[in-house]
C-alpha cells in the first residue's frame, strides 16, 4: 500500500460529504406575500380560505381549524411511537397564532412553512405543495397586516 492511498480516501470521504451537504440544503424561497389578500377576498373568505389551507396540511395532520378576528387556533395529532416505530396511537395539541405577534414567516423549498413570533419560532407547516404553502403565507401575512374600516376610521 502506498502512503497516498488513505489520503485520497479522506478526501473522497470529505468530497462526497460536502456534495451531500450542498445537495441537502433546503432554501428559502425569496417572495413578497400579498399582504391585500384579506382585502381582496372579504375577511369571511379568507377565514374560509385559511381553514381550508390549514387542513390540506401534510405536516402535523390537522383536525380542527378555528379563524377568529384575532388568531388563528387548530388542533393537530402528534403520533406516540411505541416499540420498535409502531404507532402506538396519537395525543390532540393545540396551537395558537395570534396575528399581531407574527414578525416573519419562511417559506422554503419543500413547502415547509415556519412562523416566527416574539420568542421564536410557534410552529411549523409541511404543506404538499408550493401553491398551498404560499397561499398559506400570503392569508396569514395579510391578516397580520389587516386592520377594519371601523378600527382604521376610530382616532
Amino acid at each position: 500500500m502506498s502512503v497516498g492511498n488513505p489520503i485520497r480516501r479522506v478526501a473522497a470521504a470529505v468530497c462526497i460529504l460536502w456534495a451531500a451537504y450542498l445537495a441537502g440544503c433546503v432554501k428559502v424561497v425569496p417572495r413578497q406575500p400579498n399582504t391585500k389578500a384579506v382585502e381582496e377576498l372579504g375577511v369571511d373568505a379568507a377565514k374560509q380560505r385559511l381553514q381550508e389551507v390549514l387542513t390540506r396540511a401534510v405536516e402535523p395532520r390537522i383536525a380542527v381549524v378555528a379563524v377568529a378576528d384575532d388568531s388563528l387556533r387548530y388542533k393537530w395529532d402528534q403520533p406516540i411511537q411505541g416499540w420498535y416505530g409502531v404507532p402506538a396511537g396519537s395525543v390532540q395539541n393545540e396551537t395558537q397564532i395570534f396575528f399581531r405577534n407574527i414578525e416573519r414567516m419562511e417559506v422554503y423549498e419543500n413547502n415547509k412553512v415556519f412562523v416566527y413570533g416574539p420568542g421564536g419560532r410557534i410552529d411549523q407547516i409541511l404543506f404538499s405543495s408550493q401553491a398551498d404553502a404560499f397561499q398559506f403565507h400570503d392569508l396569514l401575512e395579510s391578516f397580520h397586516t389587516y386592520k377594519p374600516a371601523a378600527a382604521a376610521a376610530t382616532p
